[in-house]
């Protein structure tokens, strides 16, 4: 009987807090992808300014990017670029982004996060 009651507590509990458990991670998993994102941005910037060549951040699709000719790299699990993402972000050799200012849009469900880099090049979310 008394185990009964612990499984039955035990379910109404989980019952509540499981939604609130998955949202919890829907908004870690898109914030750790902006943080990913705003980090290779950045090294794009770095790159154009160290290396005094243009460096671009582009889309490949709707999951990945590549950083100039560096290999392609994955958003972190069922996150997705926008479908108002432009598709690159060109950093000019002195470091702005010479397709100007940009924001790139994160998406995992319902849930959607802006990754903007301004005029000056820097990026944040």
């Amino acid at each position: 009987m008394e185990v009964l009651l612990v499984l039955s507590i035990a379910g109404i509990v989980m019952a509540i807090a499981l939604p609130r458990i998955v949202a919890i991670r829907a908004a870690l998993t898109l914030d750790a992808a902006a943080q990913e994102v705003v980090a290779q941005l950045n090294l794009s910037r770095s790159e154009a300014i160290r290396r005094n060549v243009a460096v671009s951040f582009v889309k490949i699709s709707a999951s990945q990017f590549r950083v100039g000719t560096l290999t392609q790299r994955d958003l972190p699990g069922g996150v997705t670029f926008g479908t108002s993402t432009p598709d690159s972000v060109r950093f000019a050799s002195f470091g702005p982004p010479s397709t100007g200012a940009a924001t790139l849009a994160l998406q995992i469900g319902s849930r959607t996060r802006n990754v903007r880099v301004n005029a000056a090049g820097y990026a944040s979310y």
